[in-house]
């Protein structure tokens, strides 16, 4: 079983106005999807596997980093991903960088969206050594790609995914697959 935890980082907004819906002081938040998609696209398009992937409840709200801490390690999910748009690249970034050393060395993390760069920056993975995994442009695919692998107990090749891009221990370089 493959436990996937996802932290969208969504933060709260207090309605500084009154109507019907909101009270004044009200905190409301707007949740991110992209878990639910990537769920949804993997019991579509692998049903063979779905049942082998754990959905941990997605994190919404912005939490500290000895919160994370807490969470990943009372969770202990295999793989702790990240939505990274321009407003949030940089503080998620500062935040997996500080709470790596203080999770369990099997909880891979894997962080993608549209502020990924990886298909354009070759230093990439020297930049950023705490990502394991990196998905670009549309991530359905290659988030699919790697729960397969994963599942399966199969290495990634470069032929086999598509948007997906990792550090290649062996033959010390990056790994950056642009589509099949």
């Amino acid at each position: 079983m493959i436990k996937v935890l996802f932290y969208h980082k969504v933060a709260l907004f207090t309605a500084s106005f009154d109507f019907e819906y909101h009270k004044d002081g009200i905190k409301s938040v707007y949740p991110a999807l992209a878990s639910v998609y990537l769920k949804t696209h993997l019991e579509l398009n692998h049903p063979e596997i779905a049942d082998k992937i754990e959905w941990l409840l997605p994190i919404q709200i912005e939490k500290t980093n000895e919160e994370l801490i807490e969470i990943i390690n009372r969770e202990q999910p295999d793989l702790f991903c990240t939505g990274h748009y321009i407003w949030n690249h940089d503080s998620i970034m500062e935040q997996l960088k500080a709470i790596k050393p203080h999770i369990p060395e099997t909880t891979k993390m894997v962080v993608g969206g549209p502020h990924i760069d990886v298909s354009q920056n070759p230093d990439f993975f020297e930049k950023y050594p705490f990502v394991d995994f990196a998905t670009y442009a549309s991530g359905e695919n290659a988030f699919s790609d790697l729960l397969v692998s994963l599942v399966n107990n199969k290495k990634l090749i470069a032929f086999n995914v598509s948007n997906l891009a990792w550090y290649d221990k062996e033959k010390k370089k990056q790994a950056i697959v642009t589509g099949k």
